[in-house]
């Protein structure tokens, strides 16, 4: 399995929203998703992003191709959509899988 597109700041990201804080910037929840091949689709305003997947990683396992991500002052993800978000990718085992031992 090729694990070229999985780099110690990637891992670190996944650590700090695996942490579950009570609120993560809006900024670092797109970067993840980014990082795991999911793109932001153009907002019709509202507090929801959506994103689609784009480009599937390996050894990622993908529970939907599309996820809504609800901010709080267009600026935060509270710690309720970063669990679900956490679960539709499976985080909890790819870090563990991935984690440098």
């Amino acid at each position: 399995m090729s694990k070229k597109w999985i780099t110690s700041t990637i891992l670190k990201r996944v650590k700090k929203f695996l942490s579950y804080p009570t609120d993560l910037r809006y900024e670092d929840v797109k970067i993840l998703l980014e990082d795991f091949g999911y793109k932001e689709t153009t907002q019709q305003g509202g507090s929801h992003r959506v994103f689609v997947l784009e480009t599937r990683r390996e050894g990622v396992i993908y529970d939907t191709d599309e996820i809504s991500v609800p901010t709080k002052k267009g600026r935060y993800v509270i710690r309720l959509y970063l669990k679900a978000i956490a679960r539709n990718l499976h985080l909890e085992e790819w870090y563990e899988k991935h984690k440098k031992k």
